[in-house]
Formats: C-alpha cells, structure tokens, sequence
C-alpha cells in the first residue's frame, strides 16, 4: 500500500496554463505550454534534489526531420516543430501526446510523446512521423534539448561523455572547452563510432543521463552540439520511410548523483545502461561462454604485431619467437598480427594475393608462428576498393581503374546516382571507392575472394578493418536490394556479412575469430577481439574512460591496436584495462651487436623497392639525391648505405625513431658509431643519435659532425660521436643522418656503452625497461591474473592516493598536447563467479611510487618498482 501511495506521489503531471511537467522518482521535465499557439520545448529539467539542468534558453525545436523526394534523391527538404500551424495536447499514460500538423514542409502529421516510468525514474521519448505523398523520412532529430552550458559555479569539474570510440567522448569542462561559434559537436554513430548507446553530462553533484534503449540495431546518431549559452544534446534517428516513420524503441533521460554519496562520475550513468544492456542479445554469453571460439582464444593469449619487414625474413621471426618470447615470457596462445600483409602494400585492397612477399615465403612464417603456439590474425580493409595510390614523390605506387570499371556497379552510391569516392590522408592523395555489403553480391564476393584464401592460407582470427564498429557507408542505389541512404539495413548486412565468414570458416573445420576496427555492441555476440583504441586521445580537452572495458570487458578481449613500445603510460593503462597485452618486436630484441637501432648494418632491403627496411628518407626542396644498396663497397656483412647528395642546396634525411632509448640507462655514458667511407666530401653533415621527453622535447645527443668524417683517401673509419649521458624523463629516440652535397657511404651503425676508461663496448641485448613490464604483464594475465584481467568484469576503483604526472600526446595535427594522470594506474576486477575481487596496479614511470587505497573502509599501501604491475586481493562485498 506504501509502495503504490509512493508511486503516485512520485509519478505525476501538472497541466498548467503556463507550464507541463512530467515527474519520476528521479526527474521531472517541464515543457512550455503550446496553448498561446507556441510549439512545446524543454524548459526545465530537474532532478530529484531540486537541481536545474535546462538551459535558460530552451531548443527552438522539439524535433527537426529531414526528408527526400522519392523520385529525386538529391531533393532535400527540412521540416521542424515550429513551422506547424497546428499543435494538440493530450494527457496519455501519466504523460503527454504533442500532435503536428499544418507544416509547409512535406510533413504531414508528428506526434512526440513523453512518459513517466515509475519503476526505473527515466523519462521515456517517443515520435512518429508521416510525410506527404512522394516523400520519404530519412532522418528524425528527437528529443532536442538544451543543458545549462555549465553546471555548478566554476564548471571546472564538469564532464561530458558520449559513448564514442577512441575517446573522443570525455571533454573536460565542454562549456568553456568547446567553441560555440564552430557549433563544436561530440559525434557518436551506431553502427560506428557510437559504441554504446548512452551519454551523460555531470560535475562532482550529479548530472544528466541520456540513452537509446534499442536492442534491434536501428541506424542512428547521438549529437552533443555546443551552441550558443548551451549544451545542446539529441538523438538523429536514420531510416527510409516512404509512409508513416514510428520509432519503435524509447529514448529516455533521468537525472543521477555518485553512489553512496560519493562525487558523481561516469561510472554512474554507465550503471543505468549497463543494467539495460545486459538483458540484451549480445550479452547471452561471456567470452569463456562463447561455444564459437577456439580454447586458446580462452587461454589469455598475449598479441604481437608483425609488421611487413618481418615477412621477407622468417628466420629472424623463428629467432624472435625462439630467443625472445619463449626464453623470457611464460607459455602462453600468442595472437600474431599481421601489418603489412598486402600483396601491393599496407591498406591497399582488395588486391591482396599472393600475399607479401610471395605466398610460399608468407607460408614458412605461417608454419613458424604456429609452431610458436601462435595464430596469425590479418586485418583485411573491409570493403574498401583502392583505385590510386601514390607514393610520397608523387608517382603511382598502385593503380586499379581498369579492374575496377568492372565491379563500379557494386560500389556506394552518392544521391545523385554518382559512386561515392574518398581520399584518405593514408593514400597520399590517392583514391578510394567503397563497396556496399547491402548487396548481397558484395557479401558472397568479400567471402569468396577474401575471406577464403585468408582461411586457406591458415589464418584463424580476421579484424573487420576500416568498418568502424561495423560502419558501412550511406548508399542510395536502389539497385543494391536495400532502400535507400541509411537505416537498419547497414546492421543487417554485417550480421548477414558475419554470418557467411563464419560459415566458410566452418566448412574448413576452423573455429574463427572475428573482430572489427573499433567496438560495437551490435555484434558483441559475434565477436572474440575488440580492436579499442581507448589511448588515442585527439585534443588537450579530453581524459581517458574506458567505458566500453567497463560495460563489457567479460564480454570480448579488448586490445589496443596502435601500441607504442615502451610508452609507458599506455602499457601501464592497458595493462590494469584488461587488454590483451601487445608486444611489437625487433630485430635489436634478438640480433648481436644490433646497437639498439632497427637494421643497423643496412642488411635488411625491401624486396620490392631496394629500400633498406626500417629506415626512412627525405629530401629537399631540389630531390636530386638519393639513397641506394651498396653491395660491392661495404665495411661489414653484404650491405652498406650509399648516401649522394648533387646539389649544395639539396639536404638529405636518413632517419629512424628508434627505441633504443628504452635500453639506456639513466646516469650511463653512451655514443654513436659507425663506419664511414667518404667518396666526395659533403658541404655539410651530421650523423646523430638523439633523445627527447615523451612530448619531444630535446634532452641530448650523441654526433658527429662533418669534421670527424674521414678523408677520401683514408677509406673505412670507424666514427664516434660526442658522450651523451643519459638523462633522466625520456620517451622518444631519434637516429638521423643529414648531408648536402656529397657521397658518403656508411655502414654498422650502432650505439655504445662508453666505460670507465672511455672504450666503447657493445650496448647490451634484449634486457630493457620494457621487456620486464611485458614480462609481468603477460606473466600476471595469462597466470595469477587470469579470472580477473582476461576474463572478469570490471568494478568501481577503490579511491587510489598516489602522485600524478603529465602524461603526453603528441599529435602531429594537435602540436602535441599533455594531460595529468596518476603515476599508477589502478582497475578493480570481480571474478566470474562473484566470490573474488582484485585490484590491478600498474606503475607508469621509471622510478619506485608510493600508493594507497581504501579496501572496505581500510587504508592499505604499497611501494611499487619501476615498470612494474601487481594483483592485490580485495575484501569482498
């Protein structure tokens, strides 16, 4: 009786001359009245405590639909709620029914609901919409409402989160972060960069909860806009709806404070969905649950990343795995992934075979990995369809027009019936098409032509690549089976998409997994890997969440595709995120007298090319140097690097980013070398070694000068550079050669430990900072950390106390940028079974922390070495 009295207290709406107000336990929205002839909007937003949320300025529009002639698609029209002539209230359901009519658009009717719903305090939002005769609804934005642009007096603590990939979804302080004369956006997709379907909006005190409550994959997009005196948020809902267009799922908002009285974070609104979401499909089964997965996929593997050099040399692959991985890690199902696999070079598609260098060498490093326990994983560029790519002097390095004139009908279609083109920065000015997998043709041709020579030539695990959490591309040809432009059909033709991999798969008796660039919780159920990308921050506003690890990391092994050896605060928040961990080899792990530089001798070349591998070069304005293969005129092994610059005014770059700075240590001597025959004297030149902070900052060097080159006559010498003594705060090494005008060839490039009596000694191999963290990082995961780390669901984080340092991103296109993080990173796991809680710490500096925690109402400390993670036991519930 109390319950129901509560309930009706708690849920109720005031009809007033002035105002209409909806109420749960939790919020309480008010609309303007439309009575005076005024369409309704959001005026207010309240939650339970009293707390105003609603901007003083409310959205000039409830809604905003946009529609297409159906006999001209290119005809775009806009309709919105305050172009009707006619508005109607009704009471329905404790909520209101607002009815549309009398537009000048081609709307017809709009009807936009809210209700109340007493058993969970959300607010749930409905519309519907018919246009006129000969025209089709494609997008719908509902509901549209206005936030307060800043919450409490400073707005310094204010968050937004949307649920979008990459991070791009934790914006400090948006009210004074983000631009509202650029109308400055967070973008989320589903399918696509939209992960989960919720955002939120908070402070220390609280904040707003929006969500889409859909479990049957609807197109659609959630738009958080910074607008003038506001923080405009709502949900575009995509379709094709020649007749009446009625969302069939509710979006809801309510209002949320921190649990248990502690400051409100993320964490709480992500508490909402995750109740949601796990009465949904594509949380049936856990990743140990999954019947369609190899045991090994089960058995916490690590990753490797094989880049393409590593193919044209499976011997020194055998000898990495063999030297390194087996000597120094525990046994453990590696995951091999595979960059650069492509026949004609790295995201060039869908010419992909024989695959690189040639198929029988590719198949000597497939027969290697799996005698390493090691399962080869390609990353095919979805359905992508290169036709030019260009090489970085302009030159064609691929073209394709002539094959491709043949499948033009199969690619995406613009509205105007022309193919949809793009020119991704990656092809250098190239150009590429994109087939459209709502044709079924395109399905059957990716699996016949792709798929199953992938499987045939003995790989087990596929990445989706280049489909964004399962993005496919807006298409508007008839032809292709689909309607037109976008809708549910693009979930649809990648579950179809799944379900024809996994049955060829099948037919060979192989237990596939699959996997997309970038999560998506459409396809959850179908997958094993989640490509996350979570470190990828893209601007100095954001801060790391992992809300996707949070929601389901039980669910499928998250994994950071981009991993950058030895960058420690990467390592350190993949490590307690419960990603897989992800070593990235090199030659100088395994190879004597490697000097810590990638293909120091030069004796590695690219088959095709004559590049030598690992190197990079540049010219100047004039280009009229080069760099070649020296086979006949070499101090050590079969090769030099012979190096000529014609013009004075010509500078040439040998280079290479190095990570032999992880290898140093702090307070040691150390200095260039190499041999060096000068055939022509140059104008000017410097061979050097240099190190900088994680932001790239110079902290010193190792050169040598054009003064210590050897003279003409003198043939060979053995150069040495100036003392560096290695500082401490380094993130980044650099290895550079810059010469005008002259010919000079050098050969064993290496750097060296100079001892007490100033001799230089061989830098010691395959020992360093970042191979003892991978060590108990992979040690930790696949053993003691198991249930935890490879197969548990996360939990709050105990309050850690620890120092903090600026950690940094440096983004080419931001200038490079820095945020403050905790010196140990810390995640709080519960086993499967819910009868075990750990903490997972993981230091991510060169130096011992200090940390502590709460566990239960109890202090508890430690002091962790350098590089180094930890599993403590935490008390129970």
């Amino acid at each position: 009786m109390m319950k129901e009295l509560f309930t009706t207290f708690c849920v109720c709406l005031i009809y007033a001359a002035s105002a209409l107000e909806v109420c749960t336990p939790a919020v309480t929205v008010r609309l303007r009245d439309p009575s005076p002839g005024r369409a309704p909007v959001v005026t207010g937003l309240v939650s339970r405590a009293g707390r105003e949320y609603a901007a003083l300025c409310p959205a000039p529009d409830l809604f905003r639909v946009q529609m297409r002639c159906v006999s001209a698609l290119t005809n775009v029209v806009h309709g919105s709620a305050r172009e009707a002539k006619i508005v109607e209230t009704m009471v329905k359901d404790d909520g209101f029914d607002f009815v549309y009519s009398g537009f000048s658009s081609p709307l017809e009717r709009v009807v936009c609901s809210v209700r109340p719903d007493a058993a969970d305090g959300k607010l749930r939002w409905r519309i519907s919409a018919l246009p006129k005769a000969g025209f089709a609804v494609c997008e719908v934005d509902y509901p549209i409402i206005n936030l307060a642009c800043q919450l409490g007096a400073e707005g310094e603590d204010d968050r937004l989160l949307g649920g979008t990939r990459r991070n791009w979804g934790m914006i400090v302080n948006p009210g004074r972060t983000m631009n509202p004369k650029k109308w400055d956006s967070l973008f989320g997709e589903q399918p696509g960069s939209l992960y989960a379907q919720f955002g939120c909006f908070y402070d220390s005190a609280g904040g707003v909860y929006a969500a889409s409550e859909d479990g049957k994959c609807q197109d659609k997009a959630m738009v958080w806009r910074r607008v003038a005196d506001a923080l405009q948020v709502f949900w575009q809902h995509r379709t094709w709806s020649e007749s009446a267009y009625s969302l069939d799922y509710d979006v809801v908002t309510t209002c949320f404070t921190g649990a248990g009285g502690e400051p409100a974070d993320w964490h709480d609104a992500a508490d909402i969905y995750r109740a949601w979401a796990r009465r949904q499909y594509w949380c049936r089964q856990t990743l140990v649950e999954k019947k369609n997965l190899p045991d090994w996929m089960r058995d916490a593997p690590a990753m490797l990343r094989w880049s393409r050099p590593w193919y044209t040399q499976p011997d020194d692959m055998r000898a990495w795995l063999e030297r390194y991985w087996k000597a120094k890690f525990p046994t453990a199902p590696l995951l091999g992934a595979a960059w650069g696999w492509e026949k004609q070079g790295t995201w060039i598609t869908p010419d992909y075979f024989p695959l690189y260098p040639d198929d029988a060498t590719f198949a000597r490093c497939v027969k290697i990995q799996r005698a390493a326990d090691t399962h080869f994983f390609p990353w095919p560029s979805g359905y992508n369809w290169t036709l030019s790519h260009f090489r970085t002097d302009g030159t064609f390095l691929y073209e394709s027009s002539n094959a491709f004139r043949r499948v033009e009908h199969l690619m995406a279609k613009n509205a105007d019936g022309s193919t949809l083109l793009r020119k991704p920065d990656w092809y250098n000015g190239g150009e590429m098409a994109t087939m459209c997998p709502g044709d079924a043709r395109v399905r059957e041709y990716w699996v016949r032509e792709i798929v199953a020579p992938l499987l045939d030539r003995g790989m087990e695990l596929i990445q989706f690549d280049q489909v964004n959490g399962g993005l496919t591309r807006p298409c508007w040809c008839r032809a292709h089976g689909h309607v037109p432009g976008q809708g549910a059909w693009r979930t649809e033709a990648i579950r179809a998409q799944l379900d024809l991999v996994e049955a060829e798969a099948c037919k060979r008796g192989i237990p596939l997994v699959m996997g997309f660039e970038d999560p998506n919780e459409f396809y959850l159920d179908r997958v094993g890997v989640a490509d996350y990308r979570d470190c990828e921050l893209q601007a100095s506003n954001r801060l790391p969440a992992s809300v996707w690890s949070y929601l389901y990391h039980e669910y499928a092994a998250p994994f950071q595709s981009n991993p950058k050896r030895g960058n420690r605060w990467m390592q350190a928040h993949c490590a307690v995120d419960g990603q897989i961990p992800f070593l990235t080899p090199a030659f100088e792990d395994v190879l004597p007298n490697a000097g810590g530089f990638s293909n120091g001798g030069f004796e590695k070349v690219e088959p095709k090319t004559g590049k030598v591998q690992g190197w990079n070069y540049w010219h100047g304005d004039v280009k009229g140097g080069t760099f070649t293969v020296e086979k006949q005129d070499v101090a050590e092994g079969r090769h030099a690097l012979r190096t000529m610059s014609k013009d004075p005014d010509d500078a040439l770059w040998l280079a290479q980013d190095t990570p032999v700075w992880q290898r140093l240590i702090v307070g040691q001597h150390y200095r260039l070398s190499a041999k060096v025959k000068v055939i022509k004297a140059p104008k000017n030149a410097t061979l050097s070694v240099s190190v900088y902070t994680p932001g790239w900052k110079g902290l010193g060097a190792s050169s040598v000068t054009r003064d210590r080159f050897p003279k003409p006559e003198e043939g060979w010498q053995r150069v040495q550079g100036t003392v560096l003594t290695m500082p401490r705060g380094v993130g980044n090494g650099h290895v550079c050669l810059r010469m005008h005008s002259g010919e000079v060839l050098v050969d064993d490039l290496r750097l060296e430990v100079v001892n007490e009596k100033g001799e230089g000694v061989p830098l010691p191999v395959g020992d360093d900072a970042y191979t003892k963290f991978m060590q108990a990082w992979v040690t930790l995961y696949h053993g003691e950390g198991r249930d935890f780390l490879a197969h548990g669901r996360q939990i709050r984080t105990p309050k850690i106390v620890c120092a903090t340092h600026r950690v940094n991103f440096p983004l080419k296109s931001m200038g490079g940028f820095s945020v403050e993080r905790p010196v140990v990173e810390a995640q709080a796991y519960e086993s499967l079974d819910g009868r075990r809680r750990a903490l997972i710490l993981a230091n991510a500096t060169e130096q011992d922390q200090f940390v502590e925690w709460l566990d239960c109402g109890e202090s508890r400390h430690m002091t962790m070495q350098a590089d180094s993670v930890a599993c403590v036991p935490l008390a129970g519930r």
